[in-house]
Parts: structure tokens; sequence; C-alpha cells
């Protein structure tokens, strides 16, 4: 089945199997029927609301049933799903809400230590003067209408939201009440081709990329990868339970989610996705396969809780934890390269046997309906195989487009998407992976823009230069380094920028490692730019001292 939109896909699995287990929470199970009823819901109390196809509406919350739900109602009005990190600051909530235009937020009170109402409010000073039910008006954020809050009690903690979830589903029951044949005629006019999901991620300035896809790549990216059973989810079958560690509003975790639902898998929801907690949950037995790479399997078995054959009864739920599972394919460490560009992996191998043959840093080859090629950074000429060069893709699963940008920025007159990634193709195909072009860093599987650091670096006071770079690391890609230059008489220690910089930037993106430098003595350019890889090699010698 290709080339369906997300509510037709999402018909299909109702069809199939009502009952079917969609996933499983503290809350209990939810099945296909249950979660067709509490979208249906959602998405009515949606366009009595206002909202209507192309509206674009926020998801801030973690993994669980309402999110799934959530995601499932404003696709099946048609509507474009922004989805927001959990681990916003206030200061990347407000980016995020004010330029991606959203008109109403579906969010979380709180998660764990986090608390987003607060953030919404630091975020916004001005909507504390908000009253009560009406529609939102705020300067800082002028197209937000509503926020709506998943708390029984919303109107007590967030006197200035629109409600409840349960208070957004009832808006649509008034005496001309929005019926689900109306709904259902909603979404046979959503398409393939309609804007389905906004997506976050760092991009080579201090700024985010807000990545554009479609209602067709959304749906026919996981069922391509739910088919094949080599990259992610991997060798899954129908009836397994699935753990997924991966945010759901991180492209990993929702294509992990849409292939797991799409091949009949529970996904399991569970607060806390520490290692330690997946281990309790290992160790019950509820789970089949845990999502997540080898930094997880190895953080699991570090547990002092752990004890030897916990994960006998695990199979590997993506390629490369087959490193651990099947010693055979020890030497695997990559399944293939994804970016959020692409919605996953747009290189990789179609049988567990193709990595047999996988050489260090191969990447495998471009996947059906995916095209690469090597151009040279200076000239934009392809070049011969086995010369590294700029990776440049295309292909049906290619964004539409970055929001707020015109196409031009996004892509050159062929239609190719110059990654920024340096790589070399053989000749049989294969891809190789060498470094990034750019300075991004790569930590963990989430990209992390050295500019956006070194602003919130400089916005503490005492701090008078800062460079952020990245440095290898074997568990988790790289770490976040950063060189400090204090001002004359400064006093600075790691403590206290750990601390100032927990308010501006999620807690992946704070550096590991601080290290401090007179600004007389920093490795310059000609024309005066911070000499990076100088720094680096300086910190490996153990020149620089450690704040």
């Amino acid at each position: 089945m290709t080339g369906v939109s997300v509510p037709q896909w999402w018909r299909c699995v109702v069809d199939r199997d009502p009952d079917f287990p969609v996933c499983r929470s503290d809350q209990g199970v939810i099945s296909a029927r249950e979660m067709d009823r509490r979208s249906a819901k959602v998405a009515l109390g949606l366009l009595a609301q206002g909202a209507e196809k192309g509206s674009r509406i926020g998801i801030l919350l973690p993994n669980s049933p309402e999110w799934i739900f959530c995601w499932l109602a404003v696709q099946r009005i048609g509507g474009i799903a922004v989805l927001l990190s959990t681990f916003s600051s206030p200061r990347e909530l407000q980016y995020t809400l004010r330029h991606a235009d959203v008109c109403i937020l579906l969010s979380a009170d709180a998660y764990l230590n986090n608390h987003y109402i607060r953030r919404i409010e630091t975020a916004f000073p001005s909507i504390r003067r908000q009253q009560g039910t009406n529609r939102l008006y705020l300067d800082d954020c002028p197209y937000l209408r509503g926020v709506w809050v998943n708390a029984d009690n919303a109107s007590e903690i967030a006197p200035w939201c629109q409600g409840s979830f349960a208070d957004l589903a009832a808006s649509a029951d008034t005496p001309t009440a929005l019926s689900d044949e109306f709904l259902q005629r909603i979404e046979e006019n959503v398409c393939p081709s309609d804007l389905s999901v906004l997506l976050y991620t760092s991009g080579s300035t201090s700024a985010p990329k807000a990545v554009l896809h479609s209602q067709f790549t959304v749906i026919d990216m996981p069922m391509y990868l739910a088919e094949v059973q080599s990259i992610i989810p991997f060798e899954q079958n129908t009836g397994d339970r699935t753990l997924i560690t991966n945010p759901y509003f991180w492209v990993g975790g929702l294509i992990t989610l849409v292939a797991s639902i799409q091949n009949g898998a529970t996904v399991v929801c569970q607060e806390d996705l520490s290692a330690a907690g997946c281990l309790r949950t290992i160790q019950r037995g509820d789970v089949d396969s845990v999502s997540g790479n080898m930094s997880l399997v190895r953080a699991i078995i570090n547990c002092p809780e752990y004890r030897a054959g916990d994960l006998d009864a695990l199979k590997p739920q993506n390629a490369l934890q087959l490193a651990f599972f099947d010693p055979e394919y020890a030497h695997i460490r990559s399944a293939g390269l994804a970016m959020t560009e692409t919605f996953g992996p747009h290189t990789g191998t179609t049988t567990r046997e193709g990595y047999l043959g996988y050489a260090e840093n191969c990447m495998g080859k471009a996947l059906p309906g995916m095209e690469t090629k090597i151009v040279d950074t200076e000239t934009g000429d392809s070049l011969d195989t086995g010369l590294p060069g700029e990776l440049c893709v295309r292909g049906k699963w290619l964004m539409e487009g970055f929001y707020k940008r015109l196409r031009k920025e996004a892509f050159d007159e062929d239609g190719f998407y110059h990654t920024g990634d340096e790589c070399s193709l053989d000749d049989q195909g294969f891809l190789f992976f060498h470094s990034r072009i750019g300075s991004m860093i790569k930590t963990r599987g989430a990209n992390v823009s050295p500019l956006e650091v070194e602003s919130a670096l400089l916005d503490i006071d005492g701090v008078l230069e800062a460079a952020v770079f990245g440095l290898p690391d074997a568990e988790i890609g790289e770490k976040v380094i950063a060189v400090i230059a204090p001002a004359q008489s400064a006093t600075l220690s790691e403590q206290r920028l750990r601390s100032e910089l927990r308010a501006a930037l999620s807690s992946y993106k704070t550096p590991h490692e601080f290290y401090a430098v007179d600004s007389m003595d920093m490795p310059r350019t000609p024309s005066q730019k911070i000499k990076k890889p100088e720094l680096a090699a300086m910190i490996l010698r153990g020149e620089l001292p450690a704040l």
C-alpha cells in the first residue's frame, strides 16, 4: 500500500483489527478502536476551535497515548502537526511557537521535572494577563489562539488556557454538533500531497531549521521500513511489544511508532526512559525489544540492578543492535545514513545478510526511490567514484522544503539537497561517510548547532568569547566542548555556566566539558576567526585547563 494519506492509512489499521492493542501504558491497553474514538473526539474539538486544513497545531507532549491520539487528530483534519521538543527551554519554545505560527498548542502540564506551564509563561509573560477561555491574542506570538493542557485541573494551574483535552473534545458538543460523519468528509479530502508535519532540526546557524514533510512521506517511509525489516524496526513481528525510547517528536521516534503500528506491534509508553527504567521494564518481561543504539544497550548492562541474562529474551529492535545480539555482526557501526530532511534513512541495506559485507564507515546504498551524488564543495561539479565531496540527495522522501524559506535556499537546480556531509561512493554504489563539512555536532543522534550554544554562553555575564565544537566520543558520537575566554576579573565556574545554560538550552545541547583560555591566547585566522581545530588539538594534548 503506497501513496496514501495518514487518515487513509489509519482507517486501514482500524479496519484490519479494531481490537489490535496499539499502545500500552500505566493507563492500560488502548485498542485501535479506542484510539480511533479518542483521536476523533480531539479532531472534532480542533475543528470546533476553528482549525482547518493547513492549520499549524503544536504538540508538546512526552511519548504517551495522548501524544499518539493528538497527532492522529491533527492528521485526520489535514492540519500540520508542529512537533515540539519536551527538552525545549523557554527561549527555544518561544522561538519555535512563534516561528511556526502555531495557532493551537496541545501541551502537557508537566513531565518528570519539566513544568511546561511555567516555561510557556516564561516564554510569553503577557499570557498571564489573558482571561480564562477567551481566545489568545499575544503580541509576541500573534498567531496563537489557544492552549489546551493535558490535565483535569487545567484552568486552575493555567488560568489563561482554554481548558483540558477533555474540554477541547467537549467543545464540539454543541446544538449544531460536529459529527463523526462530518469528520469522515473532512478525512476524505486530506490528500497524500498535503503537508503533514513540521519538525525542527539545528541548522548551520543559531536558528533551527523547520522541515516540512507531506502526508505521503510520513506514511510511505515507515511502511517501506516495516516491509523490508532490515533497518528500523528490525525483524519485527505482529504481536511484538516495543518500548520506543526515541522521542516521537524526532524522526526516529515517529517512524518507529508508525512502522510498529503498521506491523501490528504494540507500542509500550512509559515515563522513565532512563537505562534503569528500561531495565526494570525488561526484567518484568513486558517488552520484546527496546529502541536505541548500542550506547543505550551498554548503559542498561552497566546499571547496578542488571543481572546476567536480563537481555536474553530481547531481540534487536534495529540493525545497530545486531552488534550486541549476534557476534557475526559485531563489526557494524551504522545501519545507513539518515536525516530529518529525508524523514529517516536515505541509504542502507534491505537484508540482514547485506550487513555482512559492510566495511568501516559504510552506509549502504541509496534506498529505492532515492538518489545520491557527490559534488565538489567549491564548484558543485559531480566527482568521480572514490573521491570525497559533499553528499547530495533527492527522491520521494525528501522534504517539501524549509518553512519560511524559498525553495532555492533548500535545493539546487536539479532538486538535490546538499547535506553538508563529506562522503564518497565506491564503484558498486556503496556510500561511505567521512565527516561533517560544516560545524554541526552530532551527539546521541541529535544535531547541536555550535552557534546556538555560543550565543547562549555569550549571554552569561563574564563570558567574553566562546568557541563550541565537537570531539569524537565512542559512546555518544561527539561530545559538545566549550572553550571560554573569561572577561577580565570575571569568576566563572563549570557549575555556574551549567546553571545559567539550563534556562536557555535543552540538556543535550549543554556542553559536556568546559575549558578556559585567555582571549589573547585564542588561536585565530588572519581575519580574526577562532581556529576551532587548533583548540581541539590543544585539548587533546592537555594544554587547556578545564573550568
